[in-house]
């Protein structure tokens, strides 16, 4: 074994398990005592048989004494082992404690990986390509909502993007105005059905006491006051019978 491995009790373990490997049943798998993805060759002194079960334990173990991006790419490993299988093979699957490891050590290390690190313009454009004309389905758009209801930021995120913004690039009226171009553009492309009730009932209150105390721009004061259509005014005048009516039946 190489001197970049941790000699801990796995390494150990690791060790013993090659050394006294006899496989008696008939089905075998051979295992790269260094992974090829850290150097090791295909010659006869790299490859031992194994049993599934030996042959699972062994890159379990790799990943116990491995580290950085060895351990990575041993984690990685192991994962494909737990839940990827051909048909001519005989996978060992683990129990639910084992595979619920490797898939919180592999998204941790993965994450690490990722904080902090800037794409590149063109990995950013090689992903805006691959993104471009993918449907979402309603059950998938369904599922996110389910799983974003009622959760709350911690200060942590709410400090990331206060930041975030402070050191945003500021935009000219110009990129302001395409943008916004841009948007009424796509809405306008959009089929808005009619708004449920639930919808309508989260958007007043949403919106109830918002805007109170909340000084109108002269822009929107005029725009207040534009005349209305003759549909316009009879709707208003319907609704507004329609609340005292109520109103009336509620004192009664």
């Amino acid at each position: 074994m190489e001197n970049t491995f941790i000699k801990n009790k796995y390494y150990q373990w690791y060790n013993n398990i090659i050394a006294n490997s006899c496989p008696t049943s008939e089905y075998i798998e051979y295992h790269h005592v260094i992974p090829r993805s850290l150097g090791g060759t295909d010659g006869k002194n790299n490859i031992v048989r194994l049993t599934a079960r030996e042959h699972f334990i062994c890159h379990v173990l790799l990943t116990k004494f491995t580290q950085g991006s060895d351990r990575h790419k041993m984690l990685y490993a192991a994962n494909m082992m737990s839940q990827i299988s051909r048909d001519y093979q005989h996978r060992y699957i683990p129990n639910s404690k084992i595979y619920e490891m490797l898939k919180k050590d592999f998204s941790k290390m993965h994450s690490e990986r990722l904080t902090g690190k800037q794409l590149s313009n063109e990995h950013r454009n090689k992903i805006s390509q691959s993104l471009k004309g993918r449907a979402v389905s309603t059950d998938t758009i369904q599922k996110q909502v389910a799983k974003n209801t009622g959760k709350k930021r911690t200060p942590e995120q709410k400090e990331r993007m206060r930041q975030a913004q402070l050191t945003r690039k500021q935009k000219t009226e110009e990129e302001k105005s395409l943008i916004s171009a841009k948007i009424s553009q796509s809405l306008k492309s959009k089929k808005l059905g009619p708004k449920s009730a639930s919808h309508k009932e989260n958007l007043s209150k949403s919106l109830l006491g918002k805007y109170k105390g909340v000084p109108k721009s002269e822009e929107t004061k005029q725009k207040m006051r534009k005349p209305k259509s003759e549909a316009h005014r009879k709707a208003i005048s319907d609704g507004r019978k329609a609340k005292y009516a109520k109103l009336r039946e509620q004192q009664c």
